[in-house]
């Protein structure tokens, strides 16, 4: 089974990323993480610098937390919905999608993109979003 989280680092998606780890998925899962940044544009370097190292370090907490099923990371930047859904349309993602709360604006364009992509249907939960994922 293939699982998609979208987090920001928010204490919901923290708590989300618990709940995760705790649920018995099949050994052989795999665990995409990924975090979305917005095209900056003209906004100074150093804010640019600091966003990616603290979506780096989002990401690198959800895998830890993950550990040790299979975890890969993704920094998504500027990304469309097609640019998101390519790489995860070619291993097929099945079963279940996670899209986990996040600050304000980078919940806003990760769910924006999830929501665009074909096989994403969500349902809002307490904390996260559970949905099936239907590969088109």
């Amino acid at each position: 089974m293939r699982v998609l989280v979208g987090t920001g680092g928010s204490p919901d998606a923290v708590r989300a990323a618990d709940w995760l780890a705790g649920f018995p998925l099949p050994a052989e899962s795999q665990i995409l993480v990924v975090s979305v940044l917005p095209n900056l544009g003209s906004r100074a370097a150093e804010h640019e610098n600091a966003m990616h190292v603290q979506a780096r370090q989002v990401l690198e907490d959800a895998r830890l937390k993950l550990a040790p099923r299979a975890v890969d990371v993704r920094l998504i930047e500027g990304a469309s919905a097609s640019d998101f859904s390519r790489p995860l349309k070619s291993g097929k993602p099945e079963q279940k999608v996670l899209s986990l709360r996040t600050l304000p604006s980078r919940e806003e364009k990760t769910t924006q993109i999830l929501r665009r992509c074909a096989w994403v249907q969500f349902a809002r939960c307490a904390a996260l979003w559970r949905a099936s994922a239907k590969a088109t």
